[in-house]
């Protein structure tokens, strides 16, 4: 394997290679510790931890000639450490970074569907110990990429008895992927994913391609009928309902702690509507654009329309990962209006 490894033309071919070869023999539950035993027991049974898992690839990319380092980090779910008074208990991992010129990779290889090209996101925002041979050091784990990013496209015709049916096609890049696998591997037992969403929603067929290819998106197609609600002649139809319905996370009226959305992120929402000659539009929303101040958040919704189709293209952007807890009614301003906004209905009646 180091052989093969080595004959890659550039240094991130071969860190990547050994970094999927790592992944192949990772168990399928992985213990989050900073603990380690014996690597060599770990790689023949095909077992291990976070720490030893993270060890193997450490020492393999070392053999191939990699610059490579251990970093000890605690993840989002075991808490921050508080770097004037560091302690062993305050570290629950060993993650590994690579170096090739002048590109840095942070890795994490007990991660199932994590790419070796992005950041953890169990550590973003995060200060992690970086042992260097001659200057260990705290550094501060970011990326200012859209690293969770979702594009939506949905073809639809709503028929003479109301339902809409058609096609969507959805890409879920980095962060977004790993969220979707996982929450598909949670769910396949109860075959849930689908049913968290809309009310009146029923999945035909799902298609995903590229889900075991940590390097590229996620691609899924699927097919799909929508009961929306009615009354007498008038129908209600939210372009959101093949997403999962969230609440606005901010909704009280202080906060006494910083906001940390762990990355940057975009949604993108394309929607067009085939309206038959049976129906006609009473009602779409208006179009409209809503930032921040500075930027840092965007929400944008377009409608045009003409006597066959209706057209949405919406964007929610945030491009700014953290933020202050005296920020925080500006932020609770702009969620309140979008996620408002994001609940507008197309409304169609049906002619006589």
């Amino acid at each position: 394997m180091i052989d093969s490894a080595k004959k890659f033309p550039s240094v991130t071919g071969t860190i990547d290679f050994i970094y999927k070869e790592v992944k192949k023999r990772i168990p399928p539950k992985v213990e989050q510790t900073l603990d380690a035993g014996d690597i060599i027991d770990a790689w023949n049974n095909k077992s291990g931890n976070s720490t030893e898992i993270n060890l193997i690839l450490l020492n393999l990319l070392d053999k191939a000639n990699v610059q490579c380092y251990p970093l000890l980090v605690s993840t989002r779910e075991h808490g921050i450490i508080d770097i004037d008074f560091p302690s062993a208990g305050q570290l629950n991992g060993l993650d590994v970074i690579a170096v090739d010129y002048n590109k840095v990779f942070v890795m994490d290889a007990s991660l199932k569907y994590q790419s070796f090209s992005n950041p953890p996101f169990n550590i973003m925002n995060r200060k992690a110990f970086l042992l260097l041979p001659a200057e260990m050091k705290w550094v501060m784990i970011t990326d200012d990429r859209f690293l969770l990013k979702q594009n939506t496209s949905i073809l639809a015709t709503i028929n003479d008895s109301g339902t809409v049916e058609g096609d969507a096609s959805y890409i879920y890049y980095d962060y977004a992927k790993v969220l979707a696998l996982d929450s598909t591997e949670e769910d396949e037992k109860e075959d849930r994913f689908f049913d968290k969403r809309t009310q009146g929603l029923k999945i035909i067929s799902s298609t995903k391609k590229d889900a075991e290819d940590d390097t590229e998106p996620l691609s899924e197609n699927i097919k799909f009928t929508y009961e929306p609600q009615n009354s007498g002649d008038f129908y209600f139809i939210n372009p959101q309902f093949l997403f999962f319905k969230k609440n606005n996370p901010f909704t009280k009226d202080t906060r006494n702690t910083d906001i940390d959305f762990g990355c940057n992120q975009q949604i993108n929402l394309i929607f067009q509507l085939r309206i038959p000659p049976s129906y006609q539009v009473a009602e779409v929303p208006k179009n409209i654009i809503v930032r921040a101040p500075d930027t840092s958040f965007i929400f944008s919704s377009v409608f045009s329309l003409d006597s066959t189709y209706i057209f949405l293209k919406q964007t929610f952007e945030i491009k700014r990962s953290d933020f202050e807890k005296e920020n925080y009614s500006a932020i609770k301003e702009f969620f309140t209006r979008a996620y408002a906004l994001m609940e507008e209905e197309i409304v169609l009646k049906k002619k006589k």
